[in-house]
């Protein structure tokens, strides 16, 4: 996160930047849809970004000084490098101290930062930490992490009868790049399934307050949940609005354990300067119970493409005018206030995708071809708005 605000500096002040990612996307921790989505938006802002890329090696100016960057296959001429390559534990001194190291390669602790060895502690970024969904050893070297992992060690250390504990940590985490903004906490679609969860995601846009009220922005919401349980397990929100509300309010439901149906009854603030009447976070709770309650079927951006290659049909529902300033490549134009009278353009042996704006007009239209008889169809989730990739 540090290179990329470091790149969003350099741009700011003309230089031409280029970003080399190693992981397939931006943001690892981040699922690709949303990582996919920053991708766009800082190619838009004037980065050039590679990823999947490995940095192999570096040559010199002449002068003493870098001059070109090679990764793998290219060379990329450059007057400044900066490596943001991440951080690794500092345990040396634990490990000549005889302290348990971890299998994440950090200091074993235990719930009052305790290590292996009776009153010696260890915080902050050499430390393990718990994953507080799964109880599983992880490591997250994050500066809030670090604050509350140092005040357990402190009370813990002072000597009084009070102990005091920390049970675990989600990995939250917000990014600020120009105007967008984008933050995470929990398991992302990737980690959940990773972990043994039967997992339903839902992606959807909504203003992050009154759409009437001055100064309203889009965030777009992708809520993670396990099937079984209907425990929210995650959750990714970016966008050009306010999105550190939303994620500290997923944030707190997954800590004490909600279901998405509590998610969905959360008493939260409402006025048009702070948010919509039903909140974003809201709102997203009540599409994934939809979804749950097989209402619909979904398809995820990043499954689009690969849909449409094995004969999937896209129909764009939103106006004639809509679908001429912006479309996504492929795809076909029958309004919904005409989809009645043009159904018969539409395959019914093909599988049909159907998309807006952000996904209401769309699943109008998903209930009219079903109530003509067409099966095979699904909508697409988040609509244009939260399409990261390239339109017409």
């Amino acid at each position: 996160m540090i290179g990329l605000e470091v790149a969003e500096n350099l741009i700011r002040t003309g230089i031409k930047t280029t970003i080399v990612e190693l992981a397939p996307h931006m943001l690892p921790s981040f699922d690709p849809d949303s990582a996919h989505y920053v991708e766009k938006y800082l190619r838009e802002k004037g980065a050039d970004i590679l990823t999947g890329v490995a940095v192999k090696g570096f040559e010199d100016n002449g002068r003493g000084e870098v001059g070109t960057v090679l990764v793998e296959d290219s060379r990329i001429e450059a007057d400044l490098v900066v490596l943001s390559v991440g951080v690794r534990p500092n345990v040396e001194l634990a490990r000549e101290c005889g302290m348990q190291i971890g299998p994440t390669g950090a200091i074993a602790v235990n719930s009052k930062m305790e290590t292996s060895i009776i009153d010696i502690y260890a915080v902050g970024d050499c430390a393990e930490n718990t994953n507080l969904i799964t109880g599983r050893t992880v490591w997250y070297p994050m500066g809030s992490t670090a604050n509350k992992t140092g005040r357990v060690a402190g009370i813990n250390l002072s000597g009084t009868q009070a102990k005091d504990r920390i049970n675990g940590v989600l990995g939250t985490s917000i990014i600020k790049l120009f105007d967008l903004n984008a933050a995470k906490t929990g398991f992302s679609e990737r980690e959940a399934k990773s972990a043994g969860y039967d997992v339903e995601t839902v992606l959807v846009p909504a203003p992050d307050r009154a759409h009437y009220y001055p100064g309203n922005r889009d965030i777009i919401t992708k809520l993670i949940v396990d099937r079984n349980g209907r425990r929210v397990l995650g959750g990714q929100i970016y966008g050009e609005g306010v999105v550190d509300k939303p994620i500290d309010i997923l944030a707190t439901a997954i800590t004490f354990g909600s279901t998405v149906d509590q998610l969905a009854k959360l008493d939260l603030a409402y006025s048009p300067p702070f948010s919509t009447a039903m909140s974003p976070t809201i709102v997203s709770a009540n599409v994934m119970l939809n979804k749950l309650a097989g209402k619909f079927n979904g398809i995820a951006p990043i499954d689009l493409k690969e849909k449409m290659e094995k004969g999937a049909i896209l129909v764009d529902v939103r106006t004639e005018e809509e679908y001429f300033v912006r479309s996504i490549p492929g795809s076909i134009n029958i309004p919904l206030r005409k989809l009645a009278s043009r159904a018969g353009e539409i395959d019914r042996n093909s599988e049909i995708i159907l998309y807006c704006k952000i996904g209401q007009r769309s699943y109008m239209a998903l209930l009219e071809l079903k109530r003509m008889g067409f099966e095979k169809i699904s909508m697409l989730e988040g609509g244009i708005t939260a399409y990261p990739f390239a339109t017409d």
